[in-house]
């Protein structure tokens, strides 16, 4: 969506200044400077794992529908799926 110019917010396992992985980093600063960088936790926070559980809640609470198109056994995608499944979307 961000080549497109559609609205774009990455929602963050951290602290909104902890980018992660750090090799993203110009990434999330551009989604930070057109869209929106979202995060539960406060500045200076970094990722965990249970955080990235955390995250997956949010994710799936934040649409009306989510769709997971392929994911491998252990990929965050399903996690967010379950999430939004509890949560009727």
């Amino acid at each position: 969506m961000l080549a497109a110019g559609g609205d774009t917010i990455a929602v963050l396992a951290g602290g909104v200044d902890r980018p992660y992985p750090s090799g993203h980093r110009d990434l999330l600063e551009r989604v930070g400077d057109v869209g929106a960088l979202v995060s539960e936790l406060p500045p200076g926070s970094v990722p965990t794992r249970h955080r990235f559980l955390t995250r997956s809640r949010l994710l799936g609470a934040m649409s009306a529908a989510t769709v997971v198109v392929e994911a491998g056994a252990r990929s965050g995608a399903l996690r967010v799926a379950s999430e939004a499944h509890q949560l009727g979307r």
